[in-house]
C-alpha cells in the first residue's frame, strides 16, 4: 500500500495512525513517500498497470490543478482500479475564469458560470467523461 502526501508532517500522522490499525498478518507492506502528484504517478503507474494488481487511487481537491483528463486517462489505463477523486466542483464553477484553473479545464467559461450549483458537479464529472477513454470503461 502505498500513502503519499507532498507534506511530511500528514506523512507522520498517517504512519502512526496505520502502525495502529494495521493487521496483525505480514501480506502488507507500507509505503510512505512525501511526493508531489507530478512526481509520485510516473514511478508508481507501472507498477498499478502490473498484472493482476489492483488499485484503490483516493485524491483530494487539493489535486484540482493536478488531475488532467489525460492523468484521468492514465489512471483508467491500469488493470483493476477504481477513482475516487474529492473534487470542489464548485471551487471550478466559482474560479473556471482565472488562468489557472482555464489552463486545466476546456471548459467555455460563460457556460460553467451559468450551471446551476446544484447540478455543477454533474457538469465537471460528464466534462471528465467525455474527454476521457471511452465510456464503457467507466
Amino acid at each position: 500500500m502505498v500513502f503519499n502526501d507532498k507534506d511530511a508532517g500528514h506523512i507522520v500522522n498517517l504512519r502512526t495512525e496505520v502502525a495502529q490499525r494495521q493487521c496483525s498478518e505480514s501480506c502488507c507492506s507500507f509505503e510512505f513517500p512525501t511526493l508531489s502528484f507530478a512526481e509520485a504517478l510516473p514511478q508508481f503507474l507501472p507498477e498499478m498497470r502490473a498484472t493482476g494488481h489492483a488499485n484503490l487511487v483516493l485524491m483530494d481537491q487539493f489535486g484540482v490543478k493536478e488531475v488532467t483528463p489525460e492523468v484521468v486517462n492514465q489512471l483508467l489505463s491500469c488493470g483493476s482500479t477504481d477513482i475516487i477523486f474529492f473534487i470542489s466542483s464548485s471551487f471550478i464553477r466559482r474560479f473556471i475564469e482565472t488562468p489557472e484553473i482555464r489552463a486545466r479545464f476546456d471548459l467555455d467559461p460563460t457556460r460553467t458560470k451559468n450551471v446551476e450549483y446544484r447540478t455543477i458537479h454533474r457538469y465537471i464529472c460528464d466534462y471528465y467523461r467525455s474527454a476521457s477513454i471511452p465510456r464503457d470503461r467507466w
